[in-house]
């Protein structure tokens, strides 16, 4: 039951992960050019719509651009201005996007409950496996409690025990070994 419940877990886990992994690559469609192909787009004539982002860190940004074949083209700016000027110039329409504000929730919030999720979890694994019954070294707390008992049984003598004349015979001939070793060489 417990190996089955690790395996809907790890399967769910792969999921979401292919998930998260396809979703980036889908925003992550624009692509990547230089300032210099930027500025060749520009003067070609086939923009169609613009959209310059702002940073919190000003005047750094990124400009989308978006040309007649429908591809979209996105270059990190180091200056803003610059870039408004320069599309004021070629007179491309542009569109100056809000600078996006920091999300409590995502910077304060969420690893703070990420973090003591995962500690729990730490905690609840240890605790079920400490737990666990069987031959395992599960419980490892309990190292210091013997369960040794005494046993009086005195009628058992080492002749009612050690009754196979074999061994015996062997026994005899170690001890004259170690008595006379010279017999054997």
């Amino acid at each position: 039951m417990r190996q089955q419940s690790m395996k809907w877990s790890g399967f769910l886990f792969l999921m979401l992960a292919l998930v998260g992994v396809l979703w980036i690559g889908k925003q992550n469609n624009r692509e990547p050019v230089t300032n210099q192909d930027l500025t060749n787009i520009l003067d070609g004539g086939t923009v169609v719509s613009a959209v310059v982002r702002q940073n919190q860190q000003t005047p750094t940004g990124s400009i989308t651009v978006r040309t007649i074949e429908g591809v979209e083209y996105t270059v990190y700016l180091s200056d803003v201005k610059e870039m408004q000027s320069l599309l004021e110039e070629r007179e491309i329409a542009y569109v100056l996007a809000n600078v996006q504000q920091e999300s409590y929730w995502l910077t304060l919030l969420l690893p703070i409950i990420l973090s003591v999720g995962a500690v729990a979890l730490i905690i609840f694994m240890m605790n079920a496996r400490a737990g666990a019954g069987g031959n395992t070294n599960a419980k490892m707390m309990n190292f210091g409690k013997s369960r040794a008992r005494i046993v009086h049984h005195t009628n058992i003598t080492f002749k009612n025990v050690a009754g196979l004349q074999e061994e015996k015979e062997d026994l005899e001939e170690m001890v004259d070994f170690l008595r006379n070793p010279q017999k054997y060489t």
